[in-house]
């Protein structure tokens, strides 16, 4: 059993073996079982590469592909051959891709002569361990959007009942980095078109950071989505135009909370009665009330019980007090 992502990545690197990072198991990403044996020359088949299905749990899109990149590595599998099979799953009488994507992609763009490819087959591998070796493989490509990585991440939450925790040890990331990507899943389709686009053109990480903060936070403000595709859209530009850095998308741009507004005093109700033995009453909305009077000569100011009796006579027998 293997203890460390190294030893994973060094058995993806060979294609010599299968892998599977178990769930239920409180360190996931660092606990990985083997389900096959050391490939040996003789395991190495050509299959013809019409025969080869594409992979269903493949998170990356050709369109983020970098095509001169492609165009050379065709070129060095013509001069030097594939100095690396890949690495294909066998169901039933079909044989499925697992790793490989870029190479096998580059012989069907640029080398439509080359029939058969080099590659070792896996007939026991189920969907999990499929899925997982794909997102561990695309990792490891610097051509990997955040995008595809939100897809590969969240589906490792849903499908796999990962944990934040768990999936940055198996990609070997931090738990924030984990937890910003998978924010891009919660923007509006619009915006996440703009920021596809940006990315391909150069938009870095940390500006994608940033920006996708910047719409969630207005979202929270109360913006309208118009009013969030608007600054998402010209921050982009910018941006992409070299005229606002990461610090200008949060110091500028990001507005500050907005804090609720607080509630004025509301005017206070007073009634002054004319005549009487009231010089003031007063009555506010905060259910206050404030009596001012003078009190006769044979009651003394520290007399509370006498003080009590007196006004509750004059609020009893004083007709003048309005109601309400």
């Amino acid at each position: 059993m293997s203890t460390n992502r190294e030893k994973l990545m060094a058995g993806l690197a060979k294609r010599d073996r299968s892998m599977l990072a178990d769930p239920h198991l409180d360190r996931i990403g660092s606990t990985v079982r083997k389900t096959g044996s050391v490939v040996s020359r003789e395991k190495i088949f050509e299959i013809p590469v019409d025969q080869i299905k594409d992979n269903p749990f493949q998170y990356r899109d050709e369109s983020s592909l970098n095509s001169s990149e492609l165009e050379s590595l065709a070129q060095s599998i013509k001069e030097h051959g594939l100095r690396s099979p890949i690495q294909l799953r066998r169901e039933g009488d079909e044989y499925v891709l697992v790793a490989g994507w870029r190479r096998l992609t580059a012989i069907k763009r640029y080398l439509p002569d080359m029939t058969v490819v080099k590659a070792t087959v896996d007939s026991e591998m189920d969907d999990r361990t499929h899925r997982l070796l794909t997102i561990i493989e695309n990792e490891q490509r610097e051509d990997f959007t955040a995008f595809e990585k939100a897809k590969a991440y969240a589906d490792m939450q849903k499908l796999d009942g990962f944990t934040l925790d768990q999936i940055a040890q198996v990609v070997g990331s931090s738990k924030t980095r984990i937890s910003r990507i998978l924010k891009l899943l919660t923007l509006p389709e619009e915006i996440c078109v703009i920021l596809r686009e940006a990315i391909l053109q150069g938009l870095s990480h940390g500006h994608l950071d940033e920006i996708t903060a910047g719409c969630k936070k207005r979202e929270t403000l109360g913006e309208t989505p118009q009013e969030i595709l608007h600054w998402a859209t010209s921050t982009v530009s910018a941006v992409l135009a070299g005229e606002m850095t990461i610090e200008h998308i949060r110091n500028v741009h990001r507005e500050p909370v907005k804090q609720k507004p607080v509630d004025a005093k509301k005017p206070i109700k007073k009634w002054k009665i004319e005549g009487s033995a009231w010089n003031r009453f007063e009555v506010s909305t905060r259910n206050k009330v404030t009596l001012e009077f003078k009190l006769p000569e044979d009651i003394q100011f520290n007399d509370s019980e006498k003080i009590i009796e007196f006004i509750r006579t004059k609020l009893l027998n004083h007709s003048e007090i309005p109601s309400g």
